[in-house]
């Protein structure tokens, strides 16, 4: 009950608790028994910041000593960071199945950059039109590309880049789960 944060609310029923709380119980309630497979419907409804990474750190422990989690969300970032098989639903239908690396390598060669200036190009415009970005934004001296391109075209694009300044900061990321799942849900939606 400490752990959950519910033992200040130990003696009163649990349908005279606020939704929040009776989330907690909920969830507290399935580490209560020792099955080896366990079901949870989104889990951190409800549950602020520290609960839920308390939760997830539990429930990686949970799946380390062999315990099967099935684990439905809505919240993608959630299953991209608990997850090991992943299996996408839309409609009703099985849309794609498999780990995050393999769901990741079906979409269409998609990358958000991130590179922090000391100062940002003259020329940025210029050099990023030809790569045709999708999204460009620019914050004081942090510029953020989403790129649908080969990988290498990527890379010479941030070569180019730093030849044009000093660049403090870069990053480069690959599609997340949501990017899997909208492209994959609009894929089917388009189809007959």
């Amino acid at each position: 009950m400490t752990q959950f944060g519910i033992d200040d609310v130990a003696d009163r029923k649990v349908q005279d608790l606020s939704g929040g709380m009776r989330r907690r119980v909920q969830v507290a309630k399935m580490f209560m028994i020792d099955a080896p497979v366990m079901f949870l419907d989104e889990f951190s409804s409800g549950m602020d910041a520290i609960l839920k990474r308390s939760v997830m750190d539990l429930l990686r422990a949970q799946a380390a000593q062999g315990r099967t989690i099935v684990l439905t969300t809505q919240i993608l970032s959630e299953a991209e960071e608990l997850c090991d098989d992943i299996l996408i639903i839309d409609k009703g239908r099985r849309v794609a199945h498999g780990d995050l690396n393999a769901l990741k390598l079906l979409t269409s060669r998609l990358y958000d950059v991130t590179l922090s200036f000391d100062r940002v190009p003259d020329d940025l415009q210029s050099l990023v039109a030809a790569y045709a970005p999708e999204r460009m934004t620019v914050a004081h001296n942090t510029v953020q590309l989403r790129l649908r391109d080969e990988e290498s075209r990527v890379l010479d694009l941030v070569a180019a880049l730093a030849r044009r300044g000093r660049i403090l900061r870069v990053e480069i990321a690959g599609a997340s789960l949501e990017d899997v799942f909208v492209e994959l849900t609009q894929r089917t939606e388009s189809q007959p």
